[in-house]
């Protein structure tokens, strides 16, 4: 099940806010959590079972640390960090591994054919920094497993994140109120932004993208190579950032406060900046719970460089199963050591549309390696980008016509002018500020249906992630 369907905006979500509304007390939990595990299985009903064993062991091991001192606690850490890593290895990660076996020669195995849980990623890492974090002593531990089960299955954090810690949502699991009036407006607003990002924008941009690299393949041009990957750069923005706005408002509907996920990242003006805005739950995980404990930057220049060159080749790792996108990440760490040691100063001195520029061009040529999982098939797409053929085709002025209204959309609604312009509209007055958001709310609602109901394209990107 996805947010941008008609069965989850229609059947399963006011469903659950009846349910919860009229549940007294510690069952609201119980309530989020049959819930939670529903929408979970609605999609993969063969491993609600993994999910359930992940909970389990988790919130055993969480219960063995707080429970013991010295090297047994070392040891049970280790042992839940053990069992996380294996089970994402599995189930993300082995047919990988068996073709790297296979590149030695007399190697011949078969792939295993498991398909990627939905979400493992996610709610292994959040299992990890709570057995991190009880470990720390930086959180209590928790002794209800309903409470610990809803915090690891929750549905709007469930999917794609943003990636919670448990002291982010510990005070409202153990809350026994409905959320505030003014909380589910605030959720309900910052929901439909995020439909309005994915099946307004997303969507349409996605359909560019496809005509382009799946139907005209190695007809493409350097301009409708560079059309292509600008059009996935936007593609991809509205759609995660987009699923975070939704899951955002769906927990604050709740009483949920979950961690911002982006914060215009486009409007960066360094690689450095980009990767603060990007995925920010995701940076800060691997910030507290590798970059940090592998010695950072207090251990000399030497310890850092190789911090950051086993946090990126990770970061890569974690999106996907494929070489493409350890040279991704790799790709992202030589520009983040290239501005720690020199880059930073030089474009200091660039009037700030230059360092902007350098940015985005980074970026998007990143991305052109993040959107082909195949290197090798990658490698004619990356040559057309450089110039190697033809400049240009008659086919891509067409697309360009076609698209050019969702592209402008897409590019101004990257950055924080609508944000800033529908506060300066509003400011000081809450009775306008009512009657739009009601406006603006119904609106999206009703072209958002409209978009479900009549297109059939709607893949979220993050899924395969």
């Amino acid at each position: 099940m996805v947010f941008s369907s008609i069965i989850f905006l229609y059947v399963f979500l006011p469903l659950l806010f009846i349910g919860y509304g009229i549940t007294k007390g510690t069952g609201k939990n119980l309530i989020l959590l049959v819930f939670s595990l529903f929408f979970y299985a609605w999609g993969e009903p063969k491993y609600i079972l993994l999910m359930i064993s992940s909970i389990v062991i988790n919130y055993l091991l969480g219960m063995a640390i707080f429970g013991n001192k010295g090297h047994a606690k070392k040891v049970i850490l280790a042992l839940g960090v053990i069992i996380n890593i294996f089970m994402l290895a599995v189930f993300k990660y082995l047919d990988f591994i068996i073709g790297i076996i296979d590149l030695v020669p007399g190697m011949n195995l078969n792939e295993a054919g498991i398909t990627l849980p939905i979400g493992i990623s996610f709610y292994t890492f959040q299992a990890l920094s709570y057995l991190i974090d009880v470990y720390r002593g930086d959180e209590e531990v928790e002794k209800n497993l309903v409470n610990f089960a809803t915090y690891i299955s929750f549905f709007p954090q469930l999917i794609a994140g943003p990636i919670v810690q448990y002291r982010h949502v510990r005070t409202r699991l153990n809350e026994k109120t409905n959320p505030s009036l003014n909380e589910i407006n605030e959720g309900v607003m910052r929901f439909c932004i995020g439909l309005g990002k994915k099946t307004l924008i997303a969507n349409a941009l996605g359909q560019m993208v496809d005509s382009l690299t799946v139907l005209r393949g190695d007809e493409l041009s350097c301009l409708s190579s560079w059309v292509a990957v600008i059009g996935f750069s936007l593609q991809l923005y509205f759609d995660f950032s987009g699923y975070s706005d939704m899951a955002i408002g769906l927990g604050k509907m709740f009483g949920f406060s979950f961690p911002e996920n982006f914060d215009h990242p486009y409007e960066s003006k360094s690689v450095t900046e980009f990767w603060r805005r990007w995925h920010i739950s995701l940076g800060s995980w691997f910030r507290d719970y590798v970059y940090i404990p592998l010695g950072g930057s207090k251990k000399g220049f030497k310890r850092q460089v190789l911090s950051i060159l086993v946090v990126w080749a990770v970061t890569g790792l974690w999106h996907g199963a494929s070489f493409n996108f350890v040279v991704w990440g790799l790709y992202y760490a030589a520009f983040l050591l290239m501005e720690k040691i020199f880059l930073l100063r030089l474009t200091a001195r660039f009037p700030s549309f230059l360092k902007h520029l350098y940015t985005v061009v980074v970026v998007v040529i990143g991305w052109s390696i993040f959107m082909k999982p195949d290197l090798t098939a990658g490698y004619g797409f990356y040559k057309k980008m450089a110039g190697m053929g033809d400049l240009t085709d008659r086919g891509i002025f067409f697309v360009i016509r076609e698209y050019a209204v969702i592209l402008v959309l897409g590019i101004i609604g990257s950055t924080g002018i609508p944000k800033r312009l529908s506060g300066r509209i509003v400011e000081g007055n809450d009775g306008l500020k009512y009657i739009l958001s009601c406006v603006f709310i119904s609106f999206i609602m009703v072209l958002s249906t409209a978009a479900i109901i009549s297109d059939t394209y709607n893949p979220f990107l993050y899924f395969r992630f």
